[in-house]
């Protein structure tokens, strides 16, 4: 797809989410976050919204389900889906193999800057990533940054089991002393040399 074609990419560190996802930052700009995508076989995003962010997938590799407003679609190798901001979605792969997309965030608002901190947290320790620890450092600190959050459960129940899971990561990153990695990382921002 022409989007992708135009922009300047470099390849950073991939970050794992769980050992079901992996995101590797290729581009981040005032407007636009891009990324490589790869999802695990059986792995699924449960079903969200971006309140002001729109959405492209480009599948690279394999193939992987969308459910979009309901519609459930697939998607293989070549094409291009968009999720309009604020469109409920969910996405998995159901595949038997693992399925790749690079992804358009525009406009990205704190998008990038999420993954920023998680690159900043492997930078400081390389073995974090893939755990559940990294993750929840990622939201900790960007919360403690006030960074707006990109993406929402698209209804009460989801938004109130979200809440209610971020209770205890919050006390115990409070508890533990995760406002450290925060005021590091905001040393980080202040002396790092613009992209």
């Amino acid at each position: 797809m022409a989007i992708f074609a135009i922009m300047n990419e470099q390849q950073y560190p991939t970050l794992c989410f769980f050992g079901k996802e992996y995101f590797t930052p290729l581009l981040f700009a005032d407007n636009t976050f891009v990324f490589n995508w790869e999802l695990t076989p059986g792995h699924a995003v449960i079903e969200h919204i971006h309140p002001d962010v729109e959405e492209v997938f480009e599948i690279t590799a394999g193939e992987v389900t969308f459910k979009i407003q309901g519609n459930t679609m697939l998607a293989k190798k070549g094409e291009t889906i968009r999720i309009a901001k604020g469109i409920p979605h969910e996405i998995k792969n159901i595949s038997k193999e693992n399925a790749t997309c690079k992804v358009l965030y525009y406009p990205a608002g704190d998008q990038g800057k999420f993954f920023d901190i998680g690159l900043f947290i492997l930078k400081e320790k390389p073995k974090a990533n893939g755990s559940a620890a990294m993750v929840f450092k990622m939201m900790f600190v960007s919360k403690q940054m006030n960074y707006k959050e990109f993406s929402t459960p698209p209804n009460a129940a989801g938004k109130l089991f979200f809440a209610a899971l971020w209770a205890p990561i919050k006390l115990y990153g409070t508890l533990t002393g995760w406002s450290k990695i925060t005021q590091r990382y905001k040393i980080y921002k202040t002396n790092a040399v613009p992209q």
